[in-house]
């Protein structure tokens, strides 16, 4: 079974809920819709899904079905779930170095 976006509500987003595991874990991760309102009063950290090259891909399963993802997402998103300070610096440093 693949993933099937469901359709947002006006002002909506999407927040990705990434779900703890350690490095030998496959990604997981829950979708939750969200205002736009209610997400700032929630906090949530922000990345931007354009980064590499098409081509290399990695899969993630997202509410339980799995979904393929451009490498470096998979690269953050399993450095995220098993090492989230570790993660927030590697953001932090992505987002400077203007890559």
């Amino acid at each position: 079974m693949t993933y099937i976006y469901k359709p947002l509500e006006s002002q909506c987003i999407r927040l990705l809920e990434l779900l703890p595991g350690s490095e030998e874990d496959a990604i997981r991760c829950n979708v939750e819709p969200s205002t736009l309102h209610d997400a700032n009063c929630m906090g949530f950290e922000a990345v931007s899904y354009t980064w590499g090259a098409p081509g290399a891909y990695a899969t993630i399963k997202l509410e339980g079905c799995p979904l393929s993802i451009q490498a470096d997402h998979g690269w953050f998103l399993l450095l995220a779930s098993s090492h989230p300070f570790q993660a927030a610096h590697a953001s932090s440093q992505h987002s400077l170095s203007g890559a």
